[in-house]
């Protein structure tokens, strides 16, 4: 688990945590959480996941949990889709109470559930459309902010850049 977490010069460094969850160190420069997904049994419903008769349950656990996380060390977390098993409620709530998630880069119309269901600040929150670029900071000082929202249409290989201090990801 430690490993995952210790980052490597000049190198990317991916570890799967499950299904689309993936811990991404670019270089040491930036790190990038996909879709996270920590529950056992991921629901549209989060109470399902308690029940026995409801869902269903992970066949191999998660290699990282929410908690291994330490706070602030996730510089972008980017969501694919609200699809449950790619959206969990009870994984997102778990890493904002724990402060984890400087950048959360979400589709289009799902702004406002970050803000209402988990009361996640706007700023935090960046909305973007198909092939929409954003270009993301990240200060010497480990402070990440969104610099600028590009409207481009790209080569699907083209989704995530970095160059100096700062991450170009492309929602594709």
């Amino acid at each position: 688990v430690q490993s995952a977490f210790i980052p490597t010069l000049d190198h990317m460094k991916l570890t799967w945590i499950g299904h689309a969850s993936c811990f991404l160190h670019m270089s040491n420069k930036f790190t990038i959480l996909t879709d996270p997904v920590f529950s056992k049994k991921p629901s549209p419903i989060p109470f399902f996941e308690d029940m026995d008769f409801l869902g269903v349950p992970r066949l191999i656990p998660p290699s990282l949990k929410a908690g291994d996380f330490a706070p602030g060390s996730v510089d972008v977390c980017v969501i694919s889709h609200d699809h449950y098993d790619h959206l969990d409620v009870r994984s997102i709530q778990a890493l904002h109470s724990n402060n984890v998630v400087k950048i959360w880069a979400v589709p289009l119309g799902l702004k406002t559930w970050f803000h209402d269901l988990i009361d996640i600040e706007d700023q935090r929150v960046i909305e973007m459309k198909w092939w929409q670029r954003a270009i993301i900071q990240k200060d010497s000082d480990g402070t990440v902010s969104i610099q600028e929202k590009i409207q481009n249409i790209l080569d699907h290989a083209d989704m995530t850049t970095i160059s100096g201090n700062s991450l170009e990801v492309t929602c594709a």
